[in-house]
């Protein structure tokens, strides 16, 4: 309100009970360069002399300069212009989409928050396609960006009761539609294929029973099982062999250079049997 009153040539006079407040006062005036026309007179504290030396000062200071009250309007006319230019590009609608980049903002947000640590995917723009795909997404406009805006709620709610795409059964398959014709086709190959997994269920479990094997009957414990059964069938006979006393374990590093040498043997023999 002072500054108002200055700038209208006015007089001010400015009164408080406490020292505090004048003081507050005019070092704000002092902060926006209003202190050379502040006059204190302060009670009993102000005297003749002070007041007449301030006053000398202040008429020998001249007029104001003009230079760096031009330079600071000019400064805050270009703030004010690019704060005016920027409230105008987010609130005016790209292209024909009837959207503006304050609205677009605000759905990434709600979209943020809600993506519970997701990363968003973000077009690189770098190749051909992506320049021209980001060129004609550009030219939509309001009912374009509504028809795709349907194909993606149809495509969320497939999901919704398909599942994730790559958990589904059939996510391997590359037939484009079903006619009612092969769903009987289809209906006989998983019948087919149900009694074939409990075939090869059973055979699990008795291979299993047969070399003390407790696991689960999948497809791993299938595979596991079958390397067990053949070294099992590839080891040799051992009838007659005591495989308990303890000359296994007293001459281990024997038996292992004994196993070594073989192999070395075996090795060099087939490499002269193929020159």
């Amino acid at each position: 309100m002072i500054a108002d009153a200055l700038g209208q040539g006015k007089r001010v006079l400015f009164v408080a009970e406490k020292m505090a407040a004048l003081e507050v006062v005019k070092r704000r005036l002092d902060k926006v360069g209003l202190g050379d026309a502040c006059l204190e007179l302060h009670s009993h504290t102000a005297n003749k002399k002070a007041v007449l030396a301030e006053l000398k000062r202040t008429m020998q200071l001249g007029k104001p300069s003009l230079d760096t009250i031009r330079w600071e309007a000019g400064h805050y006319k270009v703030a004010r212009d690019q704060l005016n230019a920027y409230c105008l590009a987010v609130n005016t609608p790209i292209g024909d989409s009837g959207l503006t980049p304050h609205e677009l903002m605000g759905r990434l947000v709600t979209v943020s928050r809600l993506q519970d640590g997701a990363t968003l995917p973000r077009p690189s723009f770098e190749t051909k396609g992506d320049k021209e795909a980001s060129a004609q997404i550009l030219g939509w406009n309001r009912a374009k960006i509504e028809q795709e805006q349907d194909h993606v709620a149809n495509l969320e709610a497939h999901f919704g009761r398909m599942g994730v795409p790559s958990q589904h059964p059939f996510r391997e398959t590359r037939l484009g539609s079903v006619l009612p014709s092969d769903r009987q086709l289809i209906a006989e190959a998983f019948l087919l294929a149900l009694q074939s997994s409990r075939v090869l269920e059973g055979a699990i479990k008795t291979v299993a029973g047969f070399l003390g094997i407790v696991g689960r009957c999948d497809r791993a414990q299938a595979e596991v099982l079958g390397s067990a059964a053949c070294r099992a069938l590839t080891a040799p006979q051992l009838r007659g062999v005591e495989l308990r006393t303890g000359d296994w374990q007293a001459k281990r590093d024997q038996l292992c250079q004994l196993l070594d040498a073989g192999a070395r043997h075996a090795g060099s023999v087939d490499s002269m049997t193929r020159s």
